[in-house]
């Protein structure tokens, strides 16, 4: 065998190697408590491993018999969990699609040493660890709101999406998003330059300060914390009850420029 043929077929295989992975499809656990891997597609089949929650597996078959459980009724999965083989029942699970999560999608012009050092350092803020930690979820300290005699506990939640490099700041009345452009660091505190996502919204560049606090595990904005029930006045805390994984159905409309 030639050269010229050695190297045709190394191209072919590391192609095709390529293109399987492309095309593999994908899921991950949504069960807070994780979901059974079994050894056939029946509820009291043995179990092979338990896989928890927002782990990656790849999808083998999703034709698998279907099943009511706990008042959800999908099919079984054949899936691959770090090669493993065996069967899980859907309804708990969801199939991941990170389309609209395109890093090219992020317009960050600061120092990205500096930007990871912000993630990296929120994440040590959370009981789990894990390479698929893709959005930072946050919950802030409750206050009071409504009207009149009509009032009741209230938070913000910021979920901080690390692939777009965007923020999307919560309540039960007034949702919103915005685009990190620059971060910059000083001690514990780190500076954050964003503009509003929204459309028709201004290019004008706002900032915040947060000091992170790695003992307590919670970050605020010293100068404003305390001045309001504004998002930007209080403190913040890690939401371990939500996923960590950045899938195209999570509150999409919250971004429009995806």
């Amino acid at each position: 065998m030639n050269y010229r043929n050695i190297v045709i077929i190394i191209l072919t295989i590391a192609l095709f190697a390529g293109c399987k992975r492309f095309f593999e499809e994908r899921g991950y656990v949504v069960a807070n408590s994780g979901l059974s891997l079994r050894q056939s597609p029946k509820i009291d089949s043995n179990k092979l491993s338990v896989i928890p929650r927002d782990e990656f597996f790849i999808i083998v078959d999703k034709e698998g018999p279907e099943e009511t459980i706990e008042g959800t009724t999908e099919r079984w999965w054949k899936v691959n969990y770090k090669g493993e083989i065996g069967w899980l029942f859907s309804g708990f699970a969801a199939i991941y699609d990170p389309s609209f999560y395109d890093e090219k999608k992020s317009i960050y012009t600061g120092n990205r040493d500096i930007k990871n050092e912000f993630y990296n350092e929120l994440k040590t803020f959370f009981l789990k660890k894990t390479d698929n930690h893709c959005q930072l979820n946050f919950i802030s300290n409750a206050f009071p709101s409504g009207d009149g005699d009509d009032i009741f506990d209230e938070v913000y939640g910021i979920e901080i999406n690390t692939k777009i490099d965007s923020m999307a700041i919560l309540s039960k009345y007034h949702s919103f998003s915005v685009r990190i452009v620059n971060l910059e660091r000083q001690a514990d505190q780190f500076i954050i330059s964003y503009v509003n996502s929204g459309k028709g919204s201004s290019n004008s560049v706002s900032s915040i300060e947060w000091e992170l606090n790695k003992e307590k595990k919670t970050f605020f904005n010293k100068e404003k914390f305390g001045k309001g029930t504004n998002w930007e006045n209080l403190i913040y805390k890690p939401n371990n009850e939500k996923s960590y994984v950045c899938n195209s159905h999570l509150k999409s409309w919250l971004y429009p420029f995806l």
